[in-house]
This record gives structure tokens, C-alpha cells and sequence, in this order.
């Protein structure tokens, strides 16, 4: 079940104007990589590797208008939050899978990235086919939605686009959302006028964190 702040922040954008149609298109590519066997050899050059499966769907947002959004990583756990870049016309999206190779089936990682903003990874369960285990979305949305792009063993990655009319960049090509409409997000939902990034931790498991 989507967590319940995702669904609130989306019917606060929904009541910022009126719906843009997002038509979006992507495929699946696959390959396979050496890549250190424990995250202390980082950097080092030295020690042993392991073979890792990379499954990757890259895909396209085609908008009559230039868009902004926030991707969210959604487990049963807590959510985890990124907001995008500003967007040029027709932005990128991209959802990944790893996985070492020979340990299919069993666990993998689950991420995604919005306009260049990139979520952290979380495990899941898999089987010996990456991609027939991830459930992909209708490839068609609006502006203003929650919408889940793919799901894979109860994690979901979420996004939620919207016209870049409704935000300001600053320096770093930061953005924060108009005056106007900042102040339509109250309570619990201050956190995306003001982060960047953070974490929501499901009911049973804390408060939100953001960055």
C-alpha cells in the first residue's frame, strides 16, 4: 500500500492547476560488470571481485510543458525521497536492479533516478529474470499524480511530476516550489517545501527525516 503522505502531497498538486497528459516510453537493457566483493576495497584495486547482473529500464517523460517532480522509493518499511532537477523538455527516468550473478534467485536492490536525482538502493527478493520480476506502470500518467512506475517484491518506485511553472531555481539548480504554493503544503507535508531529500518512516517506525 502506497504510503499515505505520497497520496496526500499528490492531491495537493493535483489542486495546483489542471492536468498535463505524460505519455512515456523506455525498454529494459541488461548487462554484467566485475565489482569489488565488500565495500571496504572501494577505491583500493586490489582484493576479490564478484560478477554482478545490472538490469536497467531507461525511459522518457514526453510533457507539452518542462517538468519538475519528486521520486520516492516506497517499502513497507519507510519511503525514501529525492527531488529531481529542473527539466528540460521530454526529462529521463531510469529504474535499476542488481543482482549478483549466480545467486539468482535471491536478493537484489532496487533503485531509481528522476531528471539525474538518484534514490538510495533497497534490497528485495528476485528471481532468475530481473526484469519479468519488476511490474511496470501504463506507460501514460498525468501532472499532479502519484505514480507508480515499477513495483518488485513489495518496494515501488513512485513519482509525482508537475509543470516547473510552480517552482523557482536557485543557485545550483536547486528549485523550491513558488511562495504560493509552498504554503498550500501544511503539516507533515512541510518537509517537501523545504528538503531536498530525506526519509518517511511508516507509522510504527518513526518520524520523517529530510535534508
Amino acid at each position: 500500500m502506497m504510503n499515505d503522505l505520497i497520496q496526500q502531497l499528490a492531491f495537493a498538486f493535483t489542486a495546483m492547476g489542471p492536468p498535463e497528459i505524460i505519455e512515456i516510453s523506455g525498454k529494459w537493457s541488461t548487462s554484467r560488470r566485475n565489482a569489488y566483493q565488500n565495500p571496504s576495497q572501494a577505491g583500493s584495486g586490489i582484493g576479490l571481485f564478484v560478477e554482478v547482473v545490472d538490469a536497467r529500464w531507461c525511459g522518457t517523460l514526453k510533457c507539452a510543458v518542462p517538468l519538475a517532480g519528486f521520486a520516492f522509493l516506497d517499502t513497507p518499511t519507510q519511503t525514501f525521497w529525492v527531488k529531481s532537477l529542473p527539466s528540460a523538455m521530454h526529462p529521463d527516468v531510469e529504474v535499476s536492479l542488481h543482482a549478483r550473478a549466480g545467486y539468482l534467485p535471491g536478493r537484489a536492490t532496487l533503485t531509481g533516478s528522476l531528471f539525474g536525482a538518484v534514490l538510495p538502493a533497497v534490497p528485495i527478493a528476485c528471481g532468475d529474470d530481473l526484469t519479468k520480476d519488476c511490474n511496470l506502470g501504463s506507460m501514460a500518467t498525468a501532472t499532479g499524480s502519484a505514480y507508480a512506475l515499477a513495483e518488485v517484491a513489495g518496494a515501488a518506485f513512485v513519482l509525482i511530476v508537475f509543470p516547473n511553472t510552480l517552482v523557482k531555481v536557485g543557485r545550483n539548480r536547486v528549485w523550491h516550489l513558488r511562495s504560493e504554493h509552498a504554503s498550500s503544503l501544511e503539516g507533515p507535508l512541510r518537509i517537501f517545501a523545504r528538503g531536498r531529500t530525506g526519509t518517511v518512516r511508516r507509522p510504527d517506525a518513526g518520524e520523517c527525516d529530510a535534508v
